[in-house]
């Protein structure tokens, strides 16, 4: 639930999008992993005790980079936030490069919520918000602020909340009394 005032971070099935984000090395090393074990006895009996060593190395190596991933992973998702301040939004984010973020209800033009079938499957979002009062190259006078993955319900709570502070008539269909 998103309280103004409040920091409020991106939701669980974020965290998971955002260490899967980090995982291709050690994706790939296991990949390798699995490679080499499948093959090693097609290799001559003197090179085994060699393989074996390098497919012990190998296991190793993957484990240790999934358990620095799943620490970056966290540590980064830890320091992405935002807060519903009076007059504007502030994101922050960022582990070593840190980036804090305000951006003026008044400046935003228009909210948008994508999921594509992989954000569907995982019960995730991305939000994107243009604003007016940048010039970007691609469309003058406006840029997009985007938030690549965030729990579905939490986007839709952000949506409504912003909204609301800037002004947008929200209308949904009436439901017959019964």
């Amino acid at each position: 639930m998103i309280i103004k005032g409040q920091e409020t971070h991106l939701g669980k099935r974020a965290f998971v999008v955002l260490c899967l984000e980090k995982s291709k090395i050690p994706g790939i090393a296991l990949i390798i992993t699995v490679f080499v074990m499948l093959f090693r006895d097609v290799l001559p009996l003197s090179a085994q005790p060699t393989i074996s060593s390098i497919v012990s190395f190998l296991i190793l190596m993957t484990i240790v980079l999934f358990v620095v991933t799943f620490i970056v992973g966290w540590l980064d998702y830890s320091k992405y936030s935002f807060t519903f301040e009076e007059y504007d939004l502030r994101m922050k984010r960022g582990l070593i490069k840190k980036r804090e973020t305000s951006i003026p209800y008044k400046q935003i033009q228009d909210i948008n919520i994508e999921r594509n079938p992989t954000f569907q499957l995982l019960g995730l979002s991305k939000i994107v918000m243009t604003t007016a009062g940048h010039e970007d190259a691609g469309q003058e006078g406006f840029s997009e602020v985007v938030i690549e993955a965030i729990d579905k319900e939490l986007a839709g709570e952000m949506r409504d909340m912003l909204q609301e502070k800037i002004g947008v008539q929200i209308t949904r269909p009436e439901t017959p009394n019964l």
